[in-house]
């Protein structure tokens, strides 16, 4: 019997080790892709689980209002509410509530323009 139970171990063991090497070949594509799309001119950055995009959980983001208000100006032609959510890497709910806040703060202030979901630098600045 202890040749069975020694075996399933060696099993879990090399399992173990398999999954391993599988997920730092995933990590290494996917860091890959991350700096192709951040050459592109996106902010994207690998989290491991639980981890959030924002630096400090729990506490305010500073700065999101200039991130977004820059992102706005580079398309002058207009970007939409999920492309820039995809652009800032905002995915959980804490991040998409932030850029909204930050999208009707700058409206209600004149720095953007926004129509039907699309948002344009304001005409003048």
């Amino acid at each position: 019997m202890a040749s069975v139970l020694d075996r399933i171990k060696e099993l879990d063991q090399e399992r173990s080790k398999l999954l391993q090497e599988a997920k730092s070949e995933a990590l290494a594509n996917a860091q890959k892709a991350v700096e192709e799309l951040n050459a592109l001119g996106f902010n994207y950055r690998l989290v491991s689980d639980g981890e959030t995009a924002s630096a400090s959980s729990g506490t305010r983001r500073m700065g999101i209002r200039q991130e977004v208000l820059e992102i706005v100006k580079q398309h002058p032609q207009g970007i939409k509410r999920a492309d820039l959510l995809a652009q800032m890497a905002a995915t959980d709910k804490r991040g998409r509530q932030s850029v909204s806040n930050a999208l009707a703060n700058l409206k209600k202030s004149g720095s953007i323009d926004g129509d039907a979901g699309v948002y344009k630098p304001a005409k003048g600045r």
